[in-house]
């Protein structure tokens, strides 16, 4: 073992002259144990929501998605589908058409985004499971078109299922001139029945969509049947399906459910990360505290280095005792902040000790605070610890012990 290192362990559990080294080596060592912990337990807490928004996200968002590089729209979702029908691992492929639109209710009016899905999108998704009112009925029957509402959509317009109002769905005409004295002409409109309300809890799905039939989607923009504007892709295996459209399909963009909703976990990703940059600030300023314990344990051991200054040791090499020293105090801190911050995390994660409490926790999406213990997190924690040790102990040791 190193011989500098070997005099720092003996020094770290030794006997002090004056008993407030080992008092305020005990705040040291709490303190940079607390802001670890916190550290640890924070960085938990926001992979939990980045989780539980996946999770919710993947009720609806289909596994991989299709869409043009360089259009609004495929052209050819036959021959897309001959080239997909070939490639191992897919087990549907459904098409969708997305547009803005207008949507009202007798004086009511809101703006909307239609999605156009076929007969099987409830078989795909997992619609049902986020109905709050009514059923998930998406199609025609011989009286009414139905569709189903975002919970944004239902508010704006102040519709319920069962209500039976008409819900006017107003897109400009793709083709043809506008009549400025006939406005309305330059519109196609479609009406449906309200059949269901769901909500999500993302407010990318829940504030401004209506879920319709493929057909009444095509029809309200003059598209023909070959025409979408994604194609969902439904898969067990993710990476591989990715990679293989990716070589078979290089002027399309292929995105996994977070990447069809990058902004958002960007978004839980930046907030994470300055979060665990003002923790780290609140680290360094915890290991301060180091640098007075070093200062007081320089003069407990005085007679010590002189004995070793008489042995032949080197200043540099005294000097290398004190940095190990306040490195091996603020590790020692750190490995009870992460032991305390991955149980504390852990015991969340699987046994749901804190929970979220409401009005009404039938509108919450989990009733335990989320949390995911993540080994990287845990790694980069323990890389700052290492860091910061290393460097208070230099800061410490300077040229006091010459």
């Amino acid at each position: 073992m190193n011989f500098p290192l070997k005099i720092a362990l003996r020094y770290l559990f030794s006997h002090k002259q004056h008993h407030a080294v080992n008092i305020i080596s005990l705040i040291s060592v709490s303190g940079v144990a607390v802001a670890t912990m916190a550290m640890v337990v924070v960085l938990s807490i926001f992979n939990g929501f980045s989780k539980l928004s996946e999770d919710r996200l993947s009720l609806l968002a289909p596994p991989l998605q299709i869409t043009s590089a360089d259009s609004n729209v495929i052209s050819s979702v036959d021959s897309m589908n001959d080239v997909l029908s070939s490639i191992n691992g897919i087990t549907r492929i459904e098409p969708i058409i997305t547009h803005q639109a207008l949507a009202a209710v007798q004086d009511a009016q809101t703006p909307v985004n239609i999605l156009g899905v076929s007969d099987t999108f409830s078989e795909s998704s997992c619609l049902k499971s986020v109905i709050i009112d009514g059923d998930d009925n998406v199609g025609c029957d011989s009286v009414y078109n139905y569709a189903v509402l975002s919970v944004g959509v239902a508010i704006d317009l102040n519709i319920r299922p069962g209500s039976f109002k008409y819900i006017d769905i107003y897109v400009p005409r793709r083709e043809g001139n506008i009549h400025v004295s006939n406005p309305s002409s330059s519109f196609r409109s479609e009406s449906f029945i309200a059949s269901g309300v769901y909500q999500l809890q993302q407010d990318t799905y829940d504030m401004d969509i209506i879920i319709l039939p493929i057909s009444s989607a095509r029809n309200l923009l003059d598209y023909d049947e070959n025409t979408a504007s994604a194609l969902n892709i439904y898969t067990s295996d993710v990476s591989s399906v990715k990679s293989k459209l990716n070589s078979v399909l290089p002027d399309y963009n292929i995105k996994s459910r977070i990447e069809q909703e990058e902004n958002s976990f960007k978004m839980i990703s930046i907030e994470k990360w300055v979060t665990f940059l003002m923790l780290a600030f609140i680290l360094i300023i915890a290991s301060f505290n180091i640098i007075s314990t070093i200062s007081i344990l320089i003069i407990d051991k005085r007679p010590n280095m002189d004995i070793l200054r008489a042995m032949g040791a080197t200043d540099g090499m005294i000097r290398r005792i004190f940095v190990f020293q306040g490195w091996l105090i603020c590790l020692a801190g750190g490995l009870i902040g992460i032991i305390a911050g991955v149980v504390l995390s852990l015991a969340q994660q699987f046994f749901g000790i804190i929970k979220i409490t409401a009005a009404s926790n039938a509108n919450l999406a989990t009733d335990v605070y989320p949390v995911v213990v993540n080994a990287t997190d845990v790694l980069i924690v323990t890389a700052v610890i290492i860091g910061t040790g290393l460097i208070t102990g230099i800061i410490a040791a300077g040229k006091k012990v010459c």
